[in-house]
C-alpha cells in the first residue's frame, strides 16, 4: 500500500512539474525543485521537452536563469545543450524558432550553448530564426555562417588540383 501511495505522489508531482514548466510558473518550479530535485531531469512524455526546453520556447529568460541557478544549488546536473528525443532540438533551437533574442544571447554568452549543434534534420539553431528576427540576431547568424567552421560546420579547405597531363593520380586528363 505504501509503494502505491509513493507512485501516486510521484505521478502527481511529475504532472504538477510538467504543468509548471510548460506554463513558465517560476514560483511552482522552484517549490517543486525544493521538494524533489530529480524533477529537473524529467521530460514531457509527449514533446520530450525538459524544463529548459519549455522555458526557452516561451522566452522566459528570467525564469530560465533562476531555474538553472536553483537547480545548481540543489546539485542537479545542468546541460543547456540537452536534446529532445524526437527532433533533437536544444533549448537554443527553440529560442531561435521563437525569435527570443535576449534568451539566445544568455544561452550563448553566459551558458556557452553550442551553436554548432544540429538537430536531427541537420539544421543549426541560427537556421530557425524567423524572417522578422532582429537585425542583431541576423548579424549573429551571418557571423556564424561565415566563421572558420563554414556553412556546413566543416573547416574551409583549400583544394589543390594538379595541372593536366602531369601523370599525378586525380589530375585532369590531357585534352
Amino acid at each position: 500500500m505504501l509503494e502505491q501511495s509513493r507512485k501516486v505522489l510521484s505521478f502527481t508531482l511529475h504532472r504538477e512539474w510538467l504543468l509548471a514548466v510548460s506554463g513558465g510558473d517560476t514560483v511552482n518550479i522552484l517549490r517543486l525543485l525544493d521538494q524533489d530535485p530529480s524533477l529537473f531531469s524529467a521530460a514531457d512524455p509527449v514533446t520530450g521537452f525538459s524544463a529548459l526546453h519549455w522555458l526557452a520556447k516561451h522566452g522566459h529568460q528570467k525564469s530560465f536563469v533562476e531555474v538553472i541557478s536553483h537547480a545548481q544549488e540543489k546539485g542537479c546536473p545542468i546541460n543547456v545543450n540537452i536534446r529532445t528525443a524526437m527532433g533533437g532540438f536544444t533549448p537554443l533551437c527553440l529560442a531561435a524558432q521563437q525569435g527570443h533574442a535576449s534568451l539566445i544571447e544568455v544561452l550563448v554568452k553566459e551558458y556557452k550553448a553550442d551553436t554548432s549543434l544540429r538537430d536531427y534534420s541537420g539544421r543549426k539553431a541560427w537556421q530557425y530564426l524567423p524572417a522578422d528576427a532582429s537585425r542583431e540576431l541576423m548579424e549573429k547568424k551571418e557571423a556564424e555562417m561565415l566563421s572558420p567552421m563554414g556553412r556546413k560546420g566543416m573547416p574551409h579547405r583549400a583544394v589543390c588540383v594538379a595541372p593536366t597531363g602531369t601523370g599525378i593520380p586525380g589530375a585532369a586528363p590531357k585534352r
